[in-house]
């Protein structure tokens, strides 16, 4: 009995003593400044590259149109990351916040109606 009591003392001396020279010999990862880049993404360097331009397009030239609706279930696992954060977060939006923000920034144009017609 008393040499199973030294026993367990010496082994959580031994594991006690392992952990702490475990976590002084950690070192977190340092991640640039803050100001250049908030959320540490690599920014894509696209250099002179330019979008091309679509040719125009006559009504005549299309053969077949086909209009698609798509709802999009946030409870799947898979679109959980159109769905959050719920809050303003500086490296992340959900997908209502980032169309939102374009609306309001004049990059996309909102519509009334789903024919397109009337316009916010």
């Amino acid at each position: 009995m008393k040499t199973t009591k030294i026993l367990w003392i010496a082994i959580s001396l031994i594991a006690t003593n392992a952990v702490l020279k475990a976590q002084d010999t950690f070192n977190p990862p340092t991640y640039p400044s803050t100001q250049i880049n908030p959320c540490g993404v690599h920014d894509k360097n696209v250099g002179n590259r330019r979008a091309i331009n679509y040719t125009s397009l006559r009504e005549g030239d299309v053969a077949w149109e086909k209009r698609v609706w798509r709802d999009i279930d946030m409870r799947e696992k898979q679109n959980q990351p159109l769905y959050y954060p719920l809050e303003f977060n500086a490296c992340r939006s959900s997908l209502f916040q980032t169309i939102t923000r374009q609306i309001l920034n004049g990059n996309i144009v909102a519509f009334k109606d789903e024919e397109f017609f009337n316009s916010l």
